[in-house]
């Protein structure tokens, strides 16, 4: 009876051990692994030096190994900011809590590292597959040399319809101490452009000012036989001593029996001031259809076949009519609250399931003339306060406040040093800002912000931007001779800024002078700056009419001495130049501070505005 007992009670322990780690086994695991950010870029760092240390974050529970983080050369990491870096770190399960962890990575490139250089952060665990990685980017730049650098390495466009056009891509191409002509050379059914509206061919030739003035290339994919396809754009100059390769792929699908292709799928209607409109327009191109199809939008924009037409949310398009590309035009009502906008115009049929969509962005932007002012009344010492411009510039063009556009490059300070001129408003007020630049080329910066009302398509008139200016040294031959110290922009595709009209000194030829910049043209006043001397300087950037492609507009400058203030706009600029076709279509969205090229130059800028006025200069 006893060893009966003994035996039950063995049994309902063994049975209670087993149920015990049963019910422990039994618990689901569910690693979770957050990665923060997709890319970081570095932007141009010397070779042998060191870029400034980034930084993203990992957050993980319920780990069970351990996550292996690797990245090639010349891109390190570290888990310390302050200790060494390496390719590769590791984080073990123990190491997460309830905060995440930062992972701290650097651009160090080498002397083989000549260009734009993209790598992976790559992020391995055998709890889950698939983590996102961390696409890291910079230009490793050698001080003194010419170079052409296209901001990625290759474009892909999927699959595209044999005998149908892709949407148009783009890359910023730009380069440093370049005399010679550069030829762009494509292979592969690709075409290329300087104007996405333009011409595509197989061959460009672009100056060296185009270059170092930063030129966007559009490409676009033209397959005319089913199957991948791959190509390229070579970059070619005497100034160079190989070509610089981009890749191109792309892979062209079969004609299907019905369609509907819709191009572009997006539109951006920039600011718009309050209780205006604008219009931009898609197309859609039809085939084998038998039956009407529907166009929806949204609040805040309007659809319609003819620009000067009635406008209304709702169009219905026959069958017949897809025997040419429909155009439809598009109204983007400005009202309501000041701010973006945004919809989408959907289309339907009954013989698609799906039609692709149009997304639609506006922004609602205040009437008034006076766009933008700055006294610089920042805590002298510190820099310019900033945020760090994004990767996209449609969203850069909505930031409120100063972005500094190249994120990991020296800032920009402020210095107790506010200048003075007499009858300008702001004069004597708050600090400055001090644009010096100095050797190594990451002492290079440009700081935007937003104008409160920024150029639309159809906007007609001048954007004047004055400015207290006192030189403290003059430039000389290096960095091609010139600094720019304000300029207006437009924002690329990439977040970074396209250079319009500026203000520049010019070292020409040891005999300086004050002169007007657009892109790599410009022209010259009859003035040489004094050190020591306050100016102030109007820069004018002219739009005679409501021309799409912008090329008929023109840049002057004005530049006063001490006791002068014209009240109204003086009948001859110091300098004009007219801007060539070359000029695109882009508009004026920021203005910039500048401080990039000759190593000499050092100059202190207050009291900025920007009107569409002369008269409010003064008020």
């Amino acid at each position: 009876m006893k060893n009966l007992i003994t035996r039950f009670v063995l049994v309902i322990m063994t049975f209670t051990l087993i149920l015990a780690c049963s019910e422990d086994d039994s618990i689901p695991k569910n690693p979770i692994i957050k990665i923060t950010g997709s890319s970081i870029d570095f932007g141009n760092i010397d070779i042998t030096e060191s870029s400034q240390v980034r930084s993203y974050t990992i957050a993980a529970e319920e780990l069970a190994h351990p996550i292996n983080i690797s990245v090639d050369a010349p891109f390190y990491l570290s888990l310390d900011a302050n200790m060494e870096f390496q390719n590769s770190v590791s984080l073990a399960p123990g190491d997460f809590g309830n905060e995440a962890i930062p992972v701290f990575v650097k651009f160090q490139p080498g002397s083989t590292d000549e260009g734009f250089v993209e790598k992976e952060i790559v992020h391995a665990s055998e709890d889950r597959e698939n983590i996102p990685d961390i696409s890291v980017s910079g230009v490793a730049v050698i001080p003194g040399e010419p170079m052409v650098v296209p901001d990625r390495s290759s474009i892909d466009f999927d699959e595209v319809i044999v005998n149908e056009l892709s949407e148009i891509q783009s890359y910023v191409l730009s380069g440093s101490e370049l005399e010679s002509e550069i030829a762009l050379e494509v292979t592969g059914p690709f075409k290329i452009s300087t104007n996405q509206d333009g011409e595509f061919t197989n061959s460009l030739d672009l100056s060296a000012s185009d270059i170092m003035g930063d030129q966007i290339i559009y490409v676009r994919f033209e397959p005319e036989e089913e199957g991948e396809v791959t190509g390229s754009i070579s970059h070619l100059s005497a100034d160079l001593e190989e070509a610089i390769e981009l890749s191109l792929n792309g892979t062209g699908a079969p004609l299907p029996d019905i369609a509907i292709s819709v191009s572009p799928t997006e539109l951006n209607f920039g600011g718009v001031p309050m209780n205006e409109s604008d219009i931009l327009s898609y197309n859609l191109a039809g085939r084998g259809l038998s039956s009407e199809v529907t166009v929806n939008s949204s609040p805040n924009f309007l659809v319609s076949r003819a620009r000067d037409g009635q406008f209304s949310e709702t169009l219905t398009i026959a069958a017949e009519d897809f025997s040419s590309d429909v155009e439809i035009f598009v109204q983007f009502e400005s009202s309501g609250e000041t701010g973006e906008k945004t919809g989408e115009i959907t289309h339907s049929s009954s013989e698609l399931e799906m039609i692709d969509r149009v997304t639609l962005r506006g922004s609602t932007l205040s009437a008034e003339t006076k766009l933008f002012a700055d006294d610089f009344e920042y805590t002298a010492g510190e820099s310019i306060p900033s945020t760090n411009r994004t990767g996209n510039g449609t969203e850069n063009e909505l930031l409120d406040g100063w972005l500094k556009v190249r994120a990991a490059n020296a800032a920009i300070p402020i210095i107790d040093d506010g200048l003075s001129y007499s009858g300008y408003p702001g004069s004597g007020a708050g600090n400055a800002v001090l644009l010096d630049m100095d050797e190594p080329g990451s002492n290079s910066n440009v700081y935007a912000h937003n104008l409160s009302q920024q150029q639309t398509p159809d906007f007609a008139g001048a954007y004047y931007t004055s400015f207290l200016l006192k030189v403290d040294a003059l430039p000389d031959d290096t960095g091609g001779g010139i600094n720019r110290v304000v300029m207006m922009v437009d924002w690329l595709p990439n977040g970074a800024t396209k250079f319009l009209s500026s203000v520049q000194v010019n070292y020409n030829n040891g005999d300086p002078k004050i002169g007007v910049m657009y892109e790599g043209d410009f022209s010259l006043t009859d003035i040489t700056p004094e050190i020591g001397e306050t100016y102030l300087i109007v820069l004018k950037h002219n739009v005679p009419d409501a021309n799409l492609d912008n090329d008929n507009n023109s840049a002057s400058v004005y530049v006063f001495e001490e006791g002068s203030i014209p009240s109204t706009e003086p009948e001859n600029a110091d300098a004009t130049i007219d801007i060539a076709a070359t000029g695109d279509d882009f508009l004026v969205k920021a203005v910039t501070l500048v401080r990039d090229n000759s190593f000499a130059g050092a100059y202190v800028v207050d009291g900025l505005r920007v009107t569409t006025q002369w008269s409010d200069i003064f008020e």
